[in-house]
C-alpha cells in the first residue's frame, strides 16, 4: 500500500485491545531481519523530518529502547488507570500489590507508549517476552507493566525518542482522532466519580499527591478495604467538586 507494506499476524483475542497489542508487542516476528523499528499508535501521524533524524541518532547511539516520557511513579499510574475507568480496582490494587511485595521503586520512570523505538537486541527481545506475559495476566493497560520490565531488565539501554520536558507534537508527529465518537466519555469503563477525581487532582497538585500516596499506602494491605476505602474517597471528591466540574465544562464558556 503505497510505501508500506502490510504484515499479518495469526494471533486473535476477543477482546480487541489486547488484540492490538500483539504486533506493539512483537516486532523481531513481524519484522525479521531489520536491526531497528519505530512503533507509532494508529492515532499518530509524521509531519517532520525529525522523526527520521532522530531514529538515526538513537540508531547510531545502539540505543536499545527510547520513549515518551509520561511519569515518574508508576504506583501513580496505576491510580490514574483505576480512577479513569480503564482496569477494574480489584486489579489495580492486586498489580500494585505485586509491585510493592517485589521491591519495585516508589519512583521510576512511566513511558507513555504511543511511540517506541527499539533496537532488535538480545535484550529488547527478552523484555518484548516479559512485557507481553505481564501484559497478559496483569492490566491490559500495557503502560502498567512495561516500567516493570525494565526495571527487572536493568542492563537494557534506554533513552528518550522525545526528549523529556519536550511536546512530542512539536517534533515531527502529530495526533489526529481514532475516529468518530472517540473524544466522548466511555461506558461502562469510565466512571463519574473517578473523571471527576481526576479533574480535582489536576486542579489541586498538593490534593493530588495526597491522594496518590494514599493509593500507595492502600496496596500494602486488605484488597477489599483498600477498594473501599478508595470509592468513598472518590464519592466523596464527586458529590463536593462534580457542581463546580459540570458548572465549567457546560455553562461558563456558553
Amino acid at each position: 500500500m503505497g510505501v508500506w507494506q502490510v504484515r499479518k499476524f495469526d494471533y486473535f483475542n476477543e477482546d480487541k485491545t489486547r488484540m492490538s497489542r500483539y504486533p506493539k508487542m512483537h516486532p523481531e516476528e513481524l519484522l525479521p531481519g531489520y536491526e531497528a523499528s519505530l512503533y507509532i499508535d494508529a492515532n499518530i501521524q509524521i509531519t517532520g523530518e525529525w522523526v527520521y533524524e532522530r531514529f538515526i541518532a538513537l540508531y547510531e547511539q545502539r540505543v536499545e529502547w527510547g520513549g515518551r516520557w509520561l511519569c515518574d511513579s508508576l504506583y501513580d499510574h496505576v491510580y490514574f488507570v483505576l480512577l479513569d475507568g480503564f482496569e477494574s480496582k480489584l486489579r489495580c490494587i492486586a498489580w500494585s500489590q505485586q509491585l510493592r511485595k517485589e521491591g519495585f521503586p516508589k519512583k521510576f520512570l512511566v513511558y507513555e507508549n504511543n511511540v517506541i523505538f527499539r533496537l532488535n537486541s538480545k535484550n529488547v527481545l527478552d523484555a518484548n517476552r516479559l512485557w507481553w506475559d505481564y501484559y497478559t495476566k496483569y492490566s491490559r493497560r500495557d503502560q502498567c507493566t512495561l516500567p516493570y520490565v525494565l526495571w527487572r531488565l536493568s542492563e537494557l539501554h534506554t533513552d528518550f525518542f522525545v526528549p523529556k520536558g519536550q511536546n512530542t507534537w512539536d517534533n515531527g508527529l502529530s495526533i489526529v482522532g481514532h475516529g468518530k465518537g472517540s473524544n466522548k466519555i466511555r461506558f461502562p469503563f469510565h466512571s463519574y466519580p473517578g473523571y471527576v477525581q481526576l479533574r480535582f487532582m489536576n486542579t489541586y497538585l498538593g490534593w493530588e499527591r495526597r491522594l496518590n500516596d494514599m493509593f500507595y499506602t492502600l496496596s500494602f494491605g486488605n484488597r477489599n478495604v483498600a477498594v473501599s476505602v478508595i470509592t468513598l474517597v472518590s464519592w466523596f471528591i464527586f458529590l463536593f467538586y462534580a457542581p463546580v466540574v459540570y458548572y465549567k465544562k457546560y455553562f461558563r464558556n456558553r
